[in-house]
């Protein structure tokens, strides 16, 4: 079960940190469109 949930807590930390690296690039895109 431990191995389970420590997978699980990879996987959401692994989508948060796309999630903000997306976030970051789409942020920058609108700065140099602008």
């Amino acid at each position: 079960m431990l191995h389970v949930l420590g997978i699980t807590l990879l996987v959401l930390l692994a989508e948060l940190a796309g999630v903000a690296v997306t976030a970051v690039i789409l942020r920058a895109c609108c700065k140099l469109k602008k």
